[in-house]
């Protein structure tokens, strides 16, 4: 990326404020802007941030609605995840996008128990044959 990487320092930064502060409404806003600045930038192969950036905007939302006692369980892997973004951001040329989904699977791998209702948990068991034939149409789907 060239010098607009600033601005998508700045942004991510920015993201990581309000989602301290558990403004996530406000941190689904950066996520839109992050993809829509990176866009801009040309690096629509990086959007994918903003994009997972929204989403843990979303799965937080959720969870502070549903049971604000969870959310303090939780909210070591979404801040540790965007403070990866935003140290892969800093270091300019070492971006990667294998980088990105790794630490992507990480925080999933994390917050995935904290995400269901009470009422799917009492339902709902773990899958992981499931889980891989979901993971595997996605990966192909998406390239």
């Amino acid at each position: 990326m060239d010098s607009s990487i600033d601005i998508v320092k700045q942004d991510v930064a920015a993201a990581l404020e309000y989602f301290k502060n558990k403004n996530f409404e406000f941190l689904g806003i950066m996520g839109n802007r992050i993809m829509s600045n990176l866009l801009i930038c040309g690096e629509k192969d990086l959007m994918v941030i903003g994009y997972m950036i929204k989403e843990v905007s979303d799965e937080f939302d959720f969870i502070q609605k549903d049971d604000a006692i969870r959310l303090n369980g939780c909210m070591d892997a979404g801040k540790q995840f965007i403070q990866n973004i935003l140290n892969m951001v800093s270091l300019d040329d070492e971006f990667s996008q294998e980088g990105i989904w790794r630490d992507y699977y990480n925080y999933k791998r994390r917050i995935v128990e904290f995400i269901p209702t009470d009422v799917e948990l009492s339902f709902y068991r773990k899958n992981s044959g499931f889980t891989r034939k979901t993971t595997t149409f996605l990966m192909h789907f998406l390239l």
